[in-house]
């Protein structure tokens, strides 16, 4: 904890999240070695800093169309939430063939989602199942590095369920980003 973790706890929770019913990205540990020189690692006191092994490194799957197709979820507007920005073309990583252009979506759950809307509205909008299984797992990982005013560490998909009732916004489930500090005390 509060000490270079790898990527490790995001590895950990993204199994945990994918096997519990909310996609989340694929990811794996990699070292990074590059040949440079005729010795492997080099003598002396900074000998470990002129070898061939560079650092341990993570790689982890982009929120954009392939994440859609990987994860078989249906093409819907997805956003990939930017600290401190309101601003849903700039969030935009998926634009959906049949969704809305120009972050109504977005904006629909961004300035409308409290806890004074009626039963009917939250339930239009918002997809809850999805919305129990992320912060039910939010929890159990003591992932708490998000707050609604917040708009980071998250990412929001639209699912596409288009009609009339819901302006054809679609549905908004939360998907998990940037949650580095989990598994203690925070």
């Amino acid at each position: 904890r509060l000490d270079g973790n790898w990527g490790l706890p995001e590895q950990v929770n993204n199994i945990f999240w994918n096997a519990n019913g909310v996609p989340s990205p694929g990811s794996f540990s990699l070292h990074f070695r590059v040949i440079d020189g005729e010795l492997e690692a080099p003598g002396g006191t900074t000998g470990q800093f002129l070898g061939d092994f560079w650092g341990l490194a993570w790689a982890f799957e982009n929120y954009d169309g392939d994440f859609l197709d990987a994860h078989d979820l249906p093409k819907g507007n997805l956003y990939k939430l930017i600290n401190d920005s309101r601003d849903a073309i700039q969030q935009l990583r998926y634009q959906a063939p049949d969704a809305v252009t120009n972050g109504a979506d977005f904006y629909n759950i961004e300035n409308n989602l409290r806890y004074t809307q009626s039963d009917a509205w939250l339930l239009t909008y918002v997809n809850y199942e999805k919305w129990y299984h992320y912060h039910a797992l939010c929890q159990a990982l003591q992932h708490y590095d998000y707050w609604a005013d917040a708009n980071k560490n998250a990412a929001w998909y639209f699912e596409p369920i288009y009609t009339a009732a819901n302006n054809y916004l679609g549905r908004m489930w939360t998907l998990p980003f940037d949650h580095d500090a989990t598994w203690g005390p925070t």
